[in-house]
């Protein structure tokens, strides 16, 4: 979608500033786990009003899977606030491990904001959890 790195965030529907150094607040996790259990808590259908761009995500691409030109993927949760930031976030996964596509990733989620009401549901996003999944394929060289 944005050059040729896949970014296939829950931007299913048709739909640097510096990334947050906040870290998740105490009991995320638990949120989380609760939300992925229940989903009305989580936001299911973003419309999104802000995305990175190719250069973004780029600049993010970690550096040693860069340089070997290796691919990978990553997912992430984050908490949507009441103007349709993302974060705080965490990466949940990534393959390979190790190389840095989790905390690209999670750099990646302050670039995104959507709406604050969620398409077809006409619920707020504030205070709901979305995952976010990413393919990253090396920049071309």
């Amino acid at each position: 979608m944005f050059g040729t790195m896949v970014l296939a965030a829950a931007i299913a529907n048709p739909t640097i500033e510096a990334a947050r150094a906040d870290s998740p607040p105490k009991g995320f996790h638990e949120a989380v786990a609760s939300a992925m259990a229940e989903p009305s808590l989580m936001v299911q259908h973003p419309t999104w009003t802000r995305t990175p761009t190719s250069a973004d995500l780029y600049a993010i691409y970690p550096s040693n899977a860069k340089s070997t030109g290796v691919s990978g993927s990553a997912r992430i949760v984050c908490r949507v606030d009441e103007r349709g930031r993302l974060g705080p976030c965490e990466p949940v996964s990534e393959e390979p491990t190790g190389l840095g596509f989790g905390d690209a990733a999670t750099k990646l989620a302050s670039y995104f904001t959507m709406r604050p009401i969620e398409w077809g549901t006409g619920l707020p996003v504030a205070g709901r959890l979305i995952v976010i999944p990413f393919r990253f394929e090396p920049p071309p060289r």
